[in-house]
């Protein structure tokens, strides 16, 4: 056990410097206002004060505006827009000194600095939608001081051209980012949600994270996995990615690759990725890596593209090093997976996951020992309790051996490798998340019921203590206890504890 006291008390106490030292920005600026001045079927335009305005950037595929200002203002009036406007505004929100008006059709946007703020035209490319008209005459432009210049454009191009705020957007994914949490809770240590929970938390070209999660098994496996990552980038949408993990795996017994049983095992590995990421286009990324480790090498794509209400993933991998347990371990086992999946947020506080895979397991010497087919999927509703967001939950998860060798050695036998078997879990929750600190520390709950068809059932509860200072700065401290092991491998109860940390650099977000 002092290895596994060692990993925990190093990253604990590097984690306590950055809780010490972050604190959440304070809002500048004077009150903010809005007064529309021109509302009809064609054009809308609203004359914002007391926002000096830096810099702005349109996005036709979205049909958004990203707004750059130069103090921090207070996003208030940008709540009111949409509710006051839906005719031609979706969404609208400011977070600090940046903000994003989405229109709810095709529009032109132009903008031109005022002496207080700055004027927004959003002129119709398509036809109005049936909305109502608000009740009531709209007041007509007044006089301005000076004369003002022309309306213009909020497209830059070249070298010249202001880069959008890198976290723009934070706050629009507030939604998918509660509903990728609360699944990564419950999922954890999976990089299906790890990457989506990424996507929706971080939103930075650049990056760089480090943690631990350690698992123990009713069998007397047990398995510290650490890590740590980066992302550079390069150049506009291009980064190098990168990671480092080390794997800690202790059993009280294993199969070895010739059949007999080894008692008190313990083995410690390294391995690790370097590849490529682009960001081409709004919130989408498509990475490719080289995979090494335990005398393994692979290759990995993957591909990422979502809104604040979706996402789509896809992932390959060949020859992934499959360091989940000691047995795999041991046997220098190798994965080749296919997966593809969606989250989707259905309306009224429901959300909705699937996903389907496809996995080829090998061992050192047979490429091939095992084929399983399998799907994941969830489906959670959410209410807003004033301090409480309240929940419940399905997780569903199956993987079945569609064709498997078969070995001798040791009784038990003949045996299938990897201990590879059918497994069919359904899990039932009920949640709790609770905003502790300012809008900075969230403590989440959950506890419930899971049932596996080929094996056990019984209790699954957890939580998570989540700490995000600011965009792009984020910590988290989590445990689960089930009855029912998630693990291809493993039987019986499971218990899982880590943390974790990431920063996000500045830089153009990934959603623009």
């Amino acid at each position: 056990m002092t290895r596994k006291k060692s990993v925990f008390a190093a990253l604990a106490l590097g984690i306590s410097g950055v809780l010490l030292a972050a604190a959440p920005a304070a809002a500048q600026g004077g009150p903010a206002g809005f007064e529309v001045t021109a509302h009809d079927a064609n054009v809308l335009e609203i004359r914002f004060h007391n926002m000096p305005l830096k810099a702005v950037h349109a996005d036709a595929a979205q049909n958004a505006l990203a707004l750059d200002f130069v103090n921090g203002v207070d996003g208030s009036a940008f709540d009111r827009i949409a509710a006051a406007m839906p005719d031609w505004v979706s969404m609208a929100y400011a977070n600090y000194d940046s903000g994003v008006i989405r229109a709810s059709r095709p529009v032109t946007f132009l903008t031109r600095n005022e002496s207080d703020g700055f004027s927004l035209r959003m002129v119709a490319r398509g036809p109005a939608p049936m909305v109502a008209a608000p009740p009531g005459p709209v007041a007509l432009r007044g006089p301005m001081d000076g004369s003002p210049p022309p309306m213009q454009q909020p497209l830059y191009a070249g070298p010249q051209a202001p880069p959008p705020n890198g976290f723009a957007r934070y706050n629009a994914y507030g939604a998918m980012r509660n509903y990728d949490e609360l699944e990564l809770a419950v999922n954890r240590n999976d990089r299906y949600w790890e990457n989506a929970y990424g996507r929706a938390a971080i939103q930075s070209n650049s990056e760089i994270g480090l943690g631990s999660e350690y698992h123990t098994y009713h069998s007397g496996d047990a398995v510290i996995a650490s890590h740590a990552h980066m992302k550079i980038m390069l150049a506009d949408g291009v980064s190098i990615i990168g990671s480092v993990d080390d794997t800690d795996a202790s059993a009280d017994k294993v199969r070895e690759p010739g059949g007999a049983f080894a008692a008190n095992t313990h083995t410690n590995l390294l391995d690790g990725s370097l590849g490529f990421a682009l960001d081409l286009l709004p919130d989408s990324e498509a990475t490719l890596e080289a995979l090494e480790g335990n005398n393994i090498t692979g290759v990995k794509f993957t591909g990422y593209r979502g809104d604040p209400d979706s996402f789509w993933q896809v992932a390959l991998t060949y020859h992934q090093p499959d360091m989940d347990t000691p047995e795999t371990i041991a046997n220098r086992a190798s994965r080749d997976q296919l997966v593809f999946g969606t989250g989707q947020h259905l309306g009224y506080g429901i959300w909705a996951s699937l996903a389907a895979q496809g996995d080829n397991y090998g061992v050192h010497g047979n490429a091939s020992v095992a084929k399983t087919a399998g799907w994941k999927g969830s489906l959670r509703w959410s209410a807003d309790l004033g301090p409480l967001l309240a929940g419940i939950a399905y997780d569903g998860h199956g993987e079945y051996l569609v064709d498997n060798a078969s070995f001798t050695g040791a009784a038990p036998t003949p045996y299938v490798p990897l201990s590879l078997r059918n497994m069919e879990t359904h899990a039932v929750t009920a949640s709790l998340s609770s905003l502790l600190w300012g809008d900075t520390l969230w403590l989440d709950l959950y506890g419930g019921y899971i049932n596996d068809r080929y094996a056990s059932d019984g209790a699954l509860y957890g939580g998570a203590l989540r700490y995000r200072p600011a965009p792009g700065v984020d910590i988290a401290l989590g445990a689960r206890h089930s009855n029912v092991s998630l693990m291809q491998g493993e039987t019986g109860a499971q218990t899982s504890a880590g943390l974790t940390f990431t920063l996000g650099f500045d830089g153009p977000s990934y959603n623009w």
